[in-house]
Formats: C-alpha cells, sequence, structure tokens
C-alpha cells in the first residue's frame, strides 16, 4: 500500500502492489491516523481487500469500527462493481462504500488509446472469417481451467483460435480432455517461455480477433459479475461476444449500459443459471449451433449491432456520463497522478476527467 497524507485527508492506493493486504495491516495503518479522513482509492479491484475469513468477520469489523470511533475517523473504500454484494460486506463496518462500475471501460478506452499502434486495426475490411471463435486465457483460474477443458471435450478447439498463457501447475483442476499444455497466438515464444515473456502487461487484441465468428469471453470471476477490459475490449473491437462470467452479466450489459446483446443469434437465457458448468455448456451450445454456417455471412448479420455498441462505447467515454459525482467531486484521483508523476493506472483518469476542464 503506499498513501498520501493530506492536511485533512489520507488517501491510500496500490492497495494491491505485491499482494493483498491482511486485515490487520489495515487495521495497524488506521490506528496511527486521528481526525482524518481516509480514503482507500482501490478501483482495479470489485471487492474489498480485509480479506476476512466468514468466521472472523465479527470480531474484525466490530475491532475495526473501535479504530474509526476511538480514532475519529471518516472512511471511505472506493471500488469498482456491478453488483450490491460488497454493500453487504460492508453493512458491519463504519465505511462508506464509493462504487464506479464503468471505471474498468474508461480504463480499457485509455489503455487501447495509449499504445494504439500495436492493436488491432478496428476499421479494417473482413475478408475472411475462418473460425467459430477466439477464447484468450492468461491465469488459469478454475472456470478457465474447466471451460478450456470442456471445449477440448466437445472438439471445438479445432475451430476456435485459444490462448492458455499460463498452465496450471497446482493441481488444483483434473483435465479430463486438455493437455495443459501452453496455447500462445501471437507469437512463438519457444519451450516453456518465463512468463514475463507471454504475459504482456496492458490491453492484447490479437490479429485473430477479426478471424473469429465471436469472442468468448472467460471473465475473471464467475461468483461475481464483474465487467472488466476483456469484455470491453472486444466492444471497441467491434466483434461479436458471449462472456463466460457470472449469472446476469448480459443483463448488465443491456440494461444499465445500453448496449444491444446478439438476440438473433444467441439464446441469453444461459444467463440465468446458477450453476457455473451448467452455464458453461449452455455458452457452448450456442456457439456450436454456428459451428458449420457461413462465417462471414453470420458476422455480417450482427455488424449493425457490433457498430451501434461501438458508438455507445465511445459515447459513454466521451460524455462521462457514468463517472459518477464523488468522482468528479474530488481531487483524489488528480492528487495520486502527480504524486506519482503519471505512473499509476490512474494516470489516465487525470486525462480524461482533469484536463479536459
Amino acid at each position: 500500500m503506499e498513501h498520501i497524507d493530506k492536511s485533512h485527508t489520507v488517501i491510500i492506493y496500490n492497495i494491491y502492489q505485491d499482494c493483498m493486504p491482511k486485515a490487520w495491516e489495515i487495521a495497524e495503518f488506521l490506528s496511527c491516523h486521528q481526525n482524518k479522513k481516509i480514503v482507500f482509492v482501490d478501483l482495479l479491484e470489485f471487492l474489498p481487500c480485509f480479506g476476512i475469513e466468514p468466521h472472523q468477520e465479527t470480531v474484525f469489523s466490530r475491532y475495526l469500527n473501535r479504530i474509526i470511533e476511538k480514532n475519529n475517523l471518516e472512511v471511505e473504500y472506493w471500488n469498482s462493481s456491478h453488483s450490491n454484494r460488497e454493500h453487504d460486506l460492508f453493512k458491519n463496518y463504519k465505511i462508506e462504500l464509493k462504487n464506479w462500475p464503468a471505471f474498468l471501460m474508461y480504463l480499457t478506452r485509455c489503455d487501447i488509446e495509449a499504445a494504439r499502434q500495436s492493436y488491432l486495426n478496428t476499421t479494417s475490411p473482413q475478408d475472411t472469417v475462418s473460425k467459430l471463435a477466439i477464447c484468450l486465457n492468461g491465469k488459469p483460474r478454475p472456470h478457465r481451467c474447466m471451460l478450456i477443458d470442456k471445449i477440448h471435450g466437445r472438439g471445438l478447439h479445432e475451430y476456435m483460435h485459444l490462448s492458455w498463457l499460463i498452465r496450471e501447475n497446482k493441481g488444483c483442476y483434473n483435465f479430463q480432455h486438455f493437455d495443459n499444455q501452453q496455447l500462445v497466438l501471437d507469437y512463438d515464444p519457444g519451450p516453456d517461455p518465463p512468463p514475463h515473456n507471454i504475459c504482456v502487461p496492458g490491453i492484447i487484441i490479437p490479429p485473430q480477433t477479426h478471424d473469429a465468428l465471436f469472442a468468448l469471453v472467460a471473465e475473471t470471476a464467475v461468483d461475481h459479475r464483474d465487467i472488466s477490459e476483456k469484455t470491453f475490449m472486444y466492444i471497441e473491437a467491434k466483434q461479436p461476444f458471449v462472456i463466460f462470467g457470472a449469472p446476469g452479466i448480459h443483463r448488465i450489459l443491456k440494461r444499465y449500459y445500453g448496449f444491444k446483446l446478439y438476440e438473433d443469434h444467441i439464446d441469453y437465457s444461459f444467463d440465468y443459471i446458477g450453476d457455473d458448468g451448467l452455464r458453461a455448456d449452455r455458452i457452448l451450445d450456442q456457439l456450436q449451433q454456428h459451428q458449420y454456417k457461413d462465417y462471414v455471412a453470420v458476422k455480417q448479420e450482427m455488424s449493425e449491432i457490433t457498430e451501434y455498441n461501438y458508438q455507445l462505447y465511445m459515447d459513454i467515454i466521451d460524455s462521462g456520463n457514468f463517472v459518477p459525482e464523488h468522482v468528479r467531486k474530488t481531487s483524489y484521483i488528480s492528487d495520486i497522478y502527480h504524486h506519482d508523476d503519471g505512473m499509476q493506472p490512474y494516470n489516465f483518469l487525470h486525462r480524461t476527467l482533469f484536463d479536459k476542464s
């Protein structure tokens, strides 16, 4: 964790700089301040960093609340989430949650713009579409292990562009069909390359994207409605997509932001299924129904929606309509930007929110 100590406010950021801080570290930090406003700026995460086991929650919340009361502290926690789960987590704490659900949409736009020369040209003509889908996978989270195993079990890997950058080597998942070998799309890194050679920082939209009918997005989580750059980058790339994430994630895109879904080509009833394995099967069913179709023709049929979503995405960015008031009315983002000379992930916010003014 790093912090900026102002006259009446302490701003905590880079909370996950090395690893998730322990709950006692948070408590110890708060106990060192009196008569202050403490602001945790944790916009890159959708869950608070306390990391308390359920059986310890009650004891810790009482302990932390005593520190807040005794030291006369006002505490805020800024994060980005599309669900009310955090409100439930915070209900026992004397902490005010400040949420910015669309944060990662703005971050995606600025990350792509910052390295435009290395990205896919979103307006390039679409001459061929030879694959059913593209599916990118970095960290081998359990739900991604299950998904890629199911893909191979159906033989769909022959019809897909797949990446599997980091092998699952902890024995957490028992693969039945996939050999758990590295799959790299953009270049051949050689046998067993070190992770820093294949896990490129920032957002990578590989050139194979437009060669696929759909993007199958393996989101960060399936137990939380997280919509990250993994989804937003395909809206910018004008690529039809379907998400393996938490139940209800497609409804959020439609009802909260106003994006259109590909409902003439995908039955989204799987979005109501709570069981992860069954939901994954239903998603693959929807893709598999297009397996032997004319990919170019089907993608052309969806082009009106991809263009609509792209224009809406850019309008949201330009208008700032999804930037909440608590961000607009404070200087905390600007403080972080200037304190670290623009090197932190919040520098784009300074350009978006402050440089325009």
